[in-house]
């Protein structure tokens, strides 16, 4: 089991419009082969800045599954307009 970690920060003024997008778009993730759940947090001392945490099955289920999609593609589409910043990904295994 891979766990990738999304780090974003949101427009400080979209941040409705992003916690809407979120709910109405998760299914894009949930439905992708080898995804094991997902959950998004937000940050307490600065309430514009996100953690997505997903659970993947594999590493390749997300990098060359999910992100090879047309899913990917719309998930890019709705949430790339919102973020302030380029997010950061990053993949954790079990040790």
């Amino acid at each position: 089991m891979i766990l990738e970690m999304v780090t974003m920060s949101v427009k400080p003024e979209r941040v409705a419009e992003f916690e809407r997008t979120y709910a109405e778009a998760s299914h894009l993730m949930s439905r992708a082969k080898g995804n094991l759940g997902h959950e998004l947090k937000r940050c307490v001392e600065t309430p514009w800045r996100y953690v997505l945490l997903i659970k993947w099955a594999s590493i390749e289920d997300h990098l060359q599954g999910f992100r090879g999609s047309p899913d990917h593609q719309e998930w890019q589409r709705r949430f790339h307009p919102l973020y302030a910043a380029k997010s950061r990904v990053e993949h954790y295994e079990a040790v």
